[in-house]
């Protein structure tokens, strides 16, 4: 009978035993059913994530390639620019120089005769007043100083009044010599152009010509001392 109680005592504890353990084997089924619901997830999530990566990854590969084969593009174009501009500049360095082209004959107007009647006087003026603002000093040079007077004229009243009478007669009736002078000069006024500088110079020498010669009175005073 001892044994018999002993091996009930063996036998219900075995059996609570075995009772513990299926519990905590139910326990360990459930947290690994729920782990394995999320793993399940988490693999779901990562496949996601890996395709959208993949697809992401193949965007921008392609993206990548479009701007290699435009980049290329560009480089194979700015290498042609870049030669036909070296070509450019070895023609313009090659090119001799270019001669200027004369400027095409102009066919001038016809104008009637009064406008060129007019453009010739007013052309003449022109010329006039422009002489006759230049200095005299300018086109015929400085004046020649002139002689002293002689102070005799003015210590001897009655020989300058005699010698002015004498000078007043011999003047309307000039020697044959200054005759021959005016006429030379006359002459060669006459053969002159009507140029302002030639008429300037013509009236300086006949200037010069009447005050190289003597007065009559200076040769009576000359006779007299």
């Amino acid at each position: 009978e001892q044994l018999r109680e002993e091996l009930a005592a063996r036998c219900r504890r075995a059996e609570a035993h075995l009772g513990d353990q299926e519990r905590g084997n139910e326990d360990l089924r459930k947290e690994l059913s729920h782990k394995g619901a999320l793993v399940g997830a988490l693999r779901s999530s990562l496949k996601e994530k890996e395709r959208r990566f993949l697809e992401e990854l193949k965007r921008r590969s392609h993206r990548v390639t479009v701007l290699n084969t435009e980049l290329q593009k560009q480089s194979e174009t700015a290498a042609y620019l870049s030669f036909q501009l070296h070509v450019a500049r070895q023609k313009l360095h090659r090119q001799p120089p270019t001669t200027t082209l004369p400027p095409p004959n102009l066919k001038p107007k016809r104008r009637s005769h009064k406008q060129s009647a007019h453009a010739l006087a007013a052309s003449e003026l022109r010329s006039e007043r422009v002489w006759d603002c230049v200095p005299r000093e300018k086109v015929t040079g400085p004046e020649e100083p002139r002689a002293m007077p002689d102070p005799a004229l003015f210590l001897y009243p009655r020989r300058h009044r005699h010698r002015q009478h004498s000078h007043s007669s011999q003047a309307a009736t000039p020697p044959a010599g200054h005759r021959r002078a005016k006429a030379q000069r006359d002459g060669t006024r006459a053969g002159e152009g009507a140029e302002a500088g030639e008429t300037v110079s013509g009236g300086q020498g006949e200037v010069e010509e009447t005050e190289m010669l003597p007065p009559a009175g200076e040769e009576e005073d000359e006779a007299e001392q």
